[in-house]
C-alpha cells in the first residue's frame, strides 16, 4: 500500500483519530500538576577501602584475620548502609530526626572493580542532603569500626587464652618424671606454647585495626535526576498525550479499515461488483433533505446535488447508443431493443437509494422533453408514488384483483406533477407478487412503443426474487450501492446473480462514496448558474461598475396530456390509431446531426 493510501484511510476515519487526540489532550489537562513541582537534591559520598587496613601485617603474617575481613567486605558494607542500625546511628548524629523518618532516603551503590562504595542521600534542599549523607557515612564507618574492634579484642582474648592453656599443660607435664615416652610430647607442647605467646604479643603490638572505609572527599550535591517523566506544564503534557492519542488513533484507523467489510469508495465498489461505477452520487446533507422533502431535481434544478444524476442520465443514454450500434454492426434483429429505453434499477439490499434514483432520473429524462413511464415494481415496500406525488391507489395490485389474468394496466397510469412523467403505481403491498411480476413484464414490453424511457423500481435483488423476474424486460440494469451500508460480500453475490442471469448491460451507482481522487466532489464548492454577476469591490473597479445581466427567459414546453396506451398503430406523421399524437422517441445521434423523424 502506497503512503498516500494511509493518508486517505486516516482522512476517512478522522472522527476516531480526532476523538483519541481530544482524549489525550483532556488527560494531559487533567493530570498536569496544579503547583510547581518540588525539586530534590542528591548528596553523594564516596568511600574507599583503607589500604593500611588491607595490607597491615606483622612479620610475614596478615594482621587482619578472616573474621574481620569478612565483616568489612564491600557488599556487607553496602547492605549495612541501608539497615536499621546505621539509621539509628545517623538519627543520633542528626539529633532532630527519628530513625523511622530516614527509611528510603539513602541508597548505597557498590563498584567492586574499583573498590568504591557510594552513599547517596536525597532531600528537598542542598544542606539537608549533605547532612544526611554525612550522617549515614559516619554511622556506617563507626559501625564497621566497632565490629572490627570487637573482632580484634576477641582475637587477642583467644590468643592469650590459648597461650595460657598451653603454658599450663607444659608445666604439668614438666613436673612429672621425664621418660622416653613423655619427652617428645613435652617438646611439642613447649613449641606450641611459644608460638601462641608470639601471636598474642603480635596482636597486642599491632593494636586495634584502622577504619576499613575512608571517605574520598566531601559529599557532592546536585539536583536529583528524576529520569523520563511527563512534562509538568499543562500545555506540555497536553501536547505529549495528544500526540500519543494521535498515534493510537492512526493505528486504530488502520485496524478499522482492515476489518471494515462495507463499501466505502469507488475502488471498493468496482472491486466488489466487478462492474464499472458509472456515477457517484454525493450524500445529501440532512438540512437539504428536510428543505426539499421530495425531489431535489424539481425543487432546485440548479442544485449541485442534481448534477451527478444528470451525469448518470447521460451515461445511460450513451450506453443505449452503444448497444444499438453493436446490434447494427452484428446484423442482429433488434427485437426488444426497438422502441423506448427500459432501465431497471435495483440494489443488493434495502435502503440503498434505488427508489430515489428512479424518481430523480424520471424528472431529469422529462427535463429533456422525453416521455417517461415510472413503474413501481417494488410490491412489498412501495414508496415511488410518494416521491413522484401520486396516490398509491389505484395500482397494479388493485387491477390484478379486479381483472385477474388480464389486468389492463394502461387504464391506471397516473399523471405526475413532474413534467413528462407518468407513474404506474404498485397499489397496496402484497406478500406474493408472482402474478403481478409476470403481468408487469408483459406490460413493459408493450409500453416500449408509447414512451421514450421506462424506469422500473424493483425490490432488492438479494432480498427477494422480484427483480430477477423483470430482468428479461430491461435493456439496462443499474444496481445501487450505498457507502457505509452495502457490504462487499452482498455486492459480490448480487453481481454474480446478474452475470448468471445474463444481464446485457449492468452498471453500478455509488451513493455517499468517499472520494479517493480528490476531484469528484467539486460540486459542493462550484455551482454554475445564470445569476447576475455581483460587482467587484476594490479601488480598481469602482470607476467601471458592470451592469447586471438579467437571467435568460425560460419557456416551458407545453406538456402532453395524452394518456399512455399499451397498444396501437402509428401513422407516418406520428399520430396513433386513437387520434392522439405519439411521443417522439429521443435519438441522440439524430439530435446531433440535426435529423428529425
Amino acid at each position: 500500500m502506497e503512503p498516500i493510501e494511509y493518508l486517505r484511510i486516516v482522512r476517512r476515519r478522522w472522527p476516531a483519530v480526532l476523538l483519541l487526540v481530544l482524549i489525550g489532550v483532556g488527560l494531559g489537562w487533567v493530570t498536569a500538576p496544579k503547583s510547581k513541582p518540588v525539586e530534590h537534591f542528591n548528596a553523594t559520598t564516596s568511600l574507599l577501602i583503607n589500604p593500611e587496613r588491607v595490607n597491615a601485617t606483622v612479620g610475614d603474617r596478615p594482621a587482619v584475620t578472616s573474621r574481620s575481613g569478612s565483616a568489612a567486605s564491600l557488599q556487607t558494607a553496602g547492605v549495612l548502609a541501608e539497615t536499621g542500625e546505621v539509621r539509628r546511628r545517623a538519627a543520633f548524629i542528626l539529633g532532630d530526626t527519628a530513625p523511622e523518618q530516614l527509611v528510603g532516603v539513602v541508597k548505597a551503590t557498590v563498584d567492586e572493580s574499583s573498590g568504591v562504595l557510594e552513599i547517596t542521600a536525597t532531600a528537598l534542599n542542598r544542606n539537608r542532603a549533605r547532612e544526611l549523607s554525612d550522617a549515614f557515612t559516619q554511622g556506617l564507618t563507626t559501625l564497621l569500626d566497632d565490629q572490627a574492634r570487637a573482632g580484634y579484642l576477641k582475637q587477642v582474648e583467644d590468643a592469650n587464652n590459648r597461650s595460657l592453656r598451653l603454658d599450663t599443660q607444659v608445666n604439668e607435664l614438666a613436673a612429672q618424671p621425664i621418660t622416653p615416652l613423655t619427652e617428645p610430647r613435652l617438646k611439642a607442647l613447649q613449641t606450641q606454647a611459644a608460638t601462641a605467646r608470639a601471636v598474642a604479643d603480635d596482636l597486642q603490638a599491632l593494636g586495634p585495626p584502622a577504619s576499613f572505609l575512608i571517605p574520598v572527599d566531601e559529599a557532592k550535591v546536585r539536583k536529583a535526576d528524576q529520569g523520563i517523566r511527563a512534562p509538568d506544564s499543562v500545555i506540555g503534557r497536553s501536547v505529549m498525550l495528544g500526540l500519543i492519542g494521535l498515534a493510537i488513533g492512526i493505528a486504530l484507523a488502520l485496524v478499522m479499515e482492515r476489518l471494515d467489510t462495507k463499501i466505502q469508495t469507488r475502488e471498493d465498489a468496482e472491486s466488489a461488483f466487478g462492474l464499472p461505477v458509472v456515477a457517484e452520487i454525493p450524500k445529501v446533507p440532512r438540512l437539504v433533505r428536510s428543505k426539499h422533502a421530495k425531489l431535489i431535481t424539481t425543487a432546485d434544478p440548479g442544485s449541485a446535488f442534481v448534477e451527478p444524476y444528470r451525469n448518470l442520465r447521460s451515461v445511460l443514454d450513451f450506453q443505449r447508443i452503444g448497444s444499438e450500434l453493436d446490434a447494427d454492426l452484428d446484423d442482429q434483429e433488434p427485437g426488444a431493443e426497438e422502441g423506448n429505453h427500459v432501465i431497471l434499477v435495483t440494489s443488493s439490499g434495502p435502503s440503498e437509494g434505488k427508489t430515489t434514483t428512479v424518481a430523480e432520473l424520471a424528472a431529469l429524462f422529462g427535463e429533456n422533453e422525453r416521455s417517461v413511464l415510472a413503474v413501481s415494481a417494488d410490491f412489498r415496500r412501495p414508496t415511488l408514488h410518494n416521491l413522484l406525488g401520486v396516490p398509491a391507489e389505484p395500482g397494479m395490485s388493485d387491477a390484478m384483483a379486479r381483472n385477474g389474468r388480464d389486468p389492463g394496466f394502461s387504464g391506471i397510469i397516473q399523471r405526475s406533477p413532474v413534467s413528462q412523467v407518468r407513474v404506474l403505481a404498485s397499489g397496496p403491498p402484497v406478500e406474493n407478487p408472482a402474478r403481478l411480476l409476470i403481468a408487469t413484464r408483459r406490460f413493459v414490453e408493450q409500453a416500449r412503443q408509447v414512451a421514450d424511457v421506462t424506469l422500473i423500481d424493483t425490490a432488492p435483488i438479494m432480498a427477494v426474487n422480484d427483480a430477477a423476474e423483470l430482468l428479461p424486460a430491461a435493456d439496462t440494469v443499474v444496481i445501487m450501492a450505498r457507502a457505509g451500508r452495502t457490504t462487499k460480500s452482498a455486492a459480490q453475490r448480487a453481481a454474480e446473480t446478474l452475470r448468471r442471469l445474463g444481464v446485457p448491460t449492468a452498471s453500478v451507482v455509488l451513493i455517499g462514496g468517499r472520494s479517493t481522487g480528490g476531484g469528484y466532489y467539486y460540486q459542493s464548492s462550484y455551482k454554475y448558474s445564470y445569476e447576475p454577476e455581483k460587482p467587484k469591490r476594490g479601488w480598481r473597479f469602482w470607476r467601471r461598475p458592470k451592469a447586471e445581466t438579467p437571467p435568460p427567459a425560460v419557456v416551458d414546453a407545453p406538456e402532453d396530456d395524452s394518456v399512455l396506451v399499451a397498444s396501437g398503430s402509428t401513422a407516418a406523421d406520428g399520430t396513433a390509431s386513437n387520434g392522439r399524437r405519439q411521443p417522439q422517441r429521443f435519438d441522440p445521434i439524430r439530435e446531433k446531426t440535426g435529423e428529425r423523424s
